[in-house]
């Protein structure tokens, strides 16, 4: 090993456990009382995620391979463990409106979904498990409290009853918040020369971020469960989608859905766009189908003057086909990313390798990925 080597080691070794030690002081702060929740959660989400996915991959270039993947391991572990302490410390005032059975049935619906979308994307997936279970962990801790920092100013000054604040601008405002984990890894991948994600990876993190922040504003609002036959096949599928019928009947995909959509678009039309010269349309597509749709859905309960369903409100509900485009939309865009990425993978991994992921298979996945989504050279003629 190396000096520069050797170095790079004790400053990854002294950054992980820097992390792993502000998480547990904001801990424990929280728990005598000494800090508000809501700040103790930010520290720990700030410690754990910033920390762990800025501070540790930077650190990480200077230290060796084997150094590298052991440390990232082992933070990764403790600081999923805090940030799961953290949820079960904050249950009892997140699950006071609708109960502790209500919240059980919401998570497995969420958990139904993840597990299904996860297993979708295992044949060519480059993340493991942490990186999912953290980011549906950030979804519920961090992001609805930063969808309010951003939203709360600006719907107050346009009104919160308004259809201009409840079906354009916070639709936006938690998209966003909820996309940072997918832009967060697509901007790693665009750095990356020889190694790439499939974009079924960014469809995962979506999701799983999506069923984080939806799983918390149910339990703010005492809604959610498992609703089976809402929308069948889909349902059978998405069981937290259901049918609303307030002025016009419209089906509400919900969060994971259309995070999990937001995600694979934009990581076909980010990865892909050197090979398709038209796969950015993937990211308008996505986008405008989510938050149309999610306009749609927080325009429900708001009537005009009058008392009768708002224009925009029947406007979004046909542009989105009563709320199902987004469903179909998913199941179409993962079955033919799936299918194109398959081929790229030679040889193909049995179904033993899908889940867990062994490093070496995932090295392996996103060096050929990275070749998948480059150019294709032409082959001249003789």
């Amino acid at each position: 090993m190396s000096d520069a080597q050797a170095i790079g080691d004790r400053r990854l070794t002294l950054t992980g456990s820097a992390c792993i030690g502000v998480s547990l002081l904001a801990l424990l702060t929280r728990l005598v009382g000494l800090m508000p929740s809501s700040v103790a959660t930010l520290v720990v989400v700030a410690a754990t995620g910033v920390g762990l996915r800025v501070a540790l991959l930077l650190s990480a270039r200077a230290g060796a391979s084997a150094q590298r993947a052991r440390v990232m391991k082992n933070v990764s572990t403790v600081g999923l463990c805090i940030a799961g302490v953290t949820v079960v410390a904050a249950l009892p005032v997140t699950t006071h409106v609708g109960g502790f059975g209500h919240f059980s049935a919401d998570l497995f619906a969420h958990l139904w979904t993840l597990i299904i979308l996860t297993a979708v994307a295992s044949p060519v997936r480059t993340l493991g498990w942490r990186a999912f279970v953290g980011t549906g962990l950030t979804g519920f801790l961090a992001l609805p409290a930063l969808a309010r920092l951003i939203g709360k100013p600006v719907t107050s000054a346009l009104g919160t009853n308004t259809v201009l604040a409840n079906s354009v601008w916070v639709p936006l405002s938690e998209t966003l918040c909820q996309a940072l984990p997918v832009l967060l890894l697509l901007l790693v991948a665009v750095r990356a020369k020889g190694t790439r994600p499939s974009p079924l990876d960014l469809l995962a993190i979506g999701a799983w971020s999506g069923a984080g922040f939806a799983l918390y504003e149910d339990t703010q609002f005492g809604r959610g469960g498992v609703h089976w036959s809402a929308a069948p096949p889909f349902s059978l599928l998405f069981p937290s989608e259901e049918h609303v019928h307030r002025g016009a009947s419209m089906l509400v995909a919900g969060h994971p859905v259309w995070m999990a959509l937001v995600g694979v678009g934009l990581g076909f039309g980010v990865l892909y766009r050197r090979r398709f010269r038209r796969a950015w349309l993937a990211i308008p597509a996505a986008l405008l189908v989510v938050l149309v749709e999610h306009g749609a859905t927080n325009a429900l309960g708001t009537t005009n003057a009058h008392g009768s369903t708002p224009l925009l409100e029947k406007l979004f509900a046909g542009l989105t086909l009563g709320g199902w485009l987004s469903s179909v939309l998913l199941v179409a865009g993962a079955v033919g990313v799936l299918m194109l990425e398959r081929k790229a993978l030679v040889p193909f991994s049995k179904p033993v390798d899908w889940w867990p992921l062994r490093q070496s298979l995932a090295h392996k996945r996103s060096q050929q990925l990275a070749r998948a989504q480059a150019p294709q050279v032409q082959e001249a003629t003789p």
